[in-house]
């Protein structure tokens, strides 16, 4: 197991060894324990064991959730991987990383190289695997679209592959929208939150709307988490980053880009949410060059994160 941190806080990455370990760790554990409320016990002496999460977790292990980052998180924003681990497992989640994932492939095929796309799903897909996780989340709308939505579609001519993709992507979510139902189900008794007592408007990504339907849940969090969520006008219209878009067409780009800055400044909001790397990429590199100080563009995890 290998530890990185920042700060107080770690994301534990998962080797192919450990996996194995744990699994068979847990299989000698289950025939030891059957299936009573002594197993969680059992369960947690084994390799990859977690803590109790309060009184409503003290007869079952908690749920183990793997994280997949996606490039920007991984390479330009880690401490948006360190803030959902911080609130997760303040929710009663084990948080994993597992090391062979890779990216998501997502800029390949959009740049006419899908059989890119498909090899490193086939990684992707063996990494989350060997993890064991019963849920995989991801701070990218654009890679949660892509582990659950595309992958079963790119894989279609291989039966056994698209079977496993389907697998997979079942347990594939949004932050937001996993974290918001688990509180209204009632499954994070622990999380509590400081109240931010801050205007906060919020922006929508293209692909967390439109491709995976997801808007309330991000807005509920900040109203949760104590925020006075203010809509801007045209939230849902894209801040003009695109990946690939903002470099080729940087003029139409930073046209698009103003107007989510006018919409913004139109709020009177301290700060601004996103819940896409891209967008907080674009959304800074804007109110910098503009010289905005009234606001700040701060990601969703990072927020709630600050509160606990």
């Amino acid at each position: 197991m290998q530890i990185y941190k920042e700060g107080k806080h770690e994301i534990r990455q998962e080797t192919a060894q450990d996996s194995k370990v744990r699994g068979k760790a847990d299989s000698i554990a289950k025939k030891k324990a059957g299936d009573g409320p002594e197993r969680a016990a059992v369960l947690r002496t084994g390799a990859g064991a977690e803590k109790e999460a309060g009184s409503k977790r003290e007869s079952k292990a908690w749920p183990r959730v793997g994280l997949f980052a996606g490039c920007l998180t991984d390479f330009i924003y880690p401490e948006i991987g360190v803030s959902m681990v911080k609130v997760l497992e303040s929710a009663g989640f084990s948080v994993v990383f597992p090391q062979g994932q890779t990216c998501c492939g997502y800029p390949a095929r959009q740049l006419g190289a899908p059989e890119v796309m498909a090899e490193v799903a086939r990684q992707n897909l063996a990494a989350f695997e060997d993890a064991g996780v019963d849920y995989i989340l991801t701070p990218c709308p654009t890679c949660t679209h892509a582990l659950k939505n595309i992958y079963p579609e790119l894989l279609a001519g291989d039966p056994v592959l698209q079977a496993r993709a389907a697998a997979m992507a079942a347990r594939v979510h949004d932050f937001a929208e996993f974290l918001y139902r688990q509180i209204k189900d009632g499954n994070a008794p622990g999380l509590r939150f400081k109240a931010l007592n801050k205007r906060v408007t919020y922006h929508d990504s293209c692909h967390l709307k439109r491709s995976l339907g997801v808007t309330q849940e991000p807005r509920e969090l900040l109203k949760i988490a104590g925020a006075d969520l203010v809509e801007m006008p045209y939230a849902d219209r894209c801040c003009g980053f695109g990946g690939a878009y903002s470099l080729k067409y940087p003029e139409l780009s930073t046209q698009i880009l103003d107007q989510k800055l006018d919409c913004i400044r139109e709020t009177g909001a301290e700060i601004v949410a996103v819940e896409c790397p891209g967008c907080l990429m674009q959304l800074r590199k804007g109110l910098a060059e503009r010289g905005e100080k009234a606001a700040e563009a701060r990601f969703l995890a990072e927020i709630l994160a600050d509160q606990l």
